[in-house]
């Protein structure tokens, strides 16, 4: 259904951590305005090559499968045709806190500019990145209750990688750091309390937030451990 509609812009799943929608317009249709605005921090997946996107300030890009695009929230940006294909994507906003926990391990500068997290407007996709998102659409879009933990775990790592493809390795000193450290005995104590967690706790769709919260870590921490 969500690929014959001419145009739509909805949310198709909403939690503490994650926000997912899914956005179709063509050159005809009234959502494919000149000027529009974000309305959160969102990193986006174009579907087609239809449409040029010129961030407020920035140079125009080709909005296609090869690219990930970045918002910040109340960023203006100008969409322009290509072709009739037009506009098409999933975009995937993240709570703040998500963003306050992943970004400083990329990005350091980023505790100097809380309300502009990404500074950049697009980065190069990957195929495993693309895939995976798009398997995370498919199982909310097909799925009678989709699996929260998948979903937000699934993300979170898509997130991490297209981070890591964006910024140069001297501005990485913290992920770095904390890779060395992945295999400290703590962190296989972790492992193990998850693990004792979901094997008593199974028939419970618990969260990747309530999972963090039960280990008093965070869910970024957690998804890399």
């Amino acid at each position: 259904m969500h690929d014959t509609e001419s145009a739509y812009n909805y949310t198709i799943y909403h939690d503490a951590l994650l926000r997912v929608g899914l956005f179709q317009c063509r050159p005809c249709d009234d959502l494919f305005r000149d000027d529009s605005r974000a309305m959160g921090h969102y990193l986006v997946f174009p579907r087609t090559s239809g449409v040029y996107i010129t961030p407020d300030g920035g140079e125009p890009l080709v909005a296609d499968p090869t690219v990930v695009i970045f918002y910040n929230k109340h960023q203006t940006y100008r969409r322009a045709k290509l072709s009739e294909e037009g506009d098409a994507c999933a975009y995937f906003e993240f709570a703040p806190s998500v963003l306050c926990d992943v970004l400083p391990h990329f990005d350091p500068a980023v505790v100097d500019r809380p309300d502009y997290p990404f500074p950049l407007n697009r980065g190069p996709s990957d195929p495993h990145s693309y895939l995976l998102q798009r398997l995370v659409v498919a199982h909310i879009l097909n799925e009678a209750s989709p699996d929260k933990l998948f979903i937000q775990e699934s993300m979170i790592l898509v997130l991490e990688r297209i981070l890591n493809r964006i910024f140069p390795q001297p501005r990485r000193g913290m992920a770095q750091q904390e890779m060395q450290s992945l295999g400290q005995p703590a962190h296989g104590a972790l492992a193990r309390d998850v693990q004792s967690l979901l094997a008593t706790r199974f028939q419970e769709s618990l969260t990747l937030p309530e999972i963090a919260a039960e280990l008093y870590v965070s869910p970024y921490h957690l998804c890399r451990v």
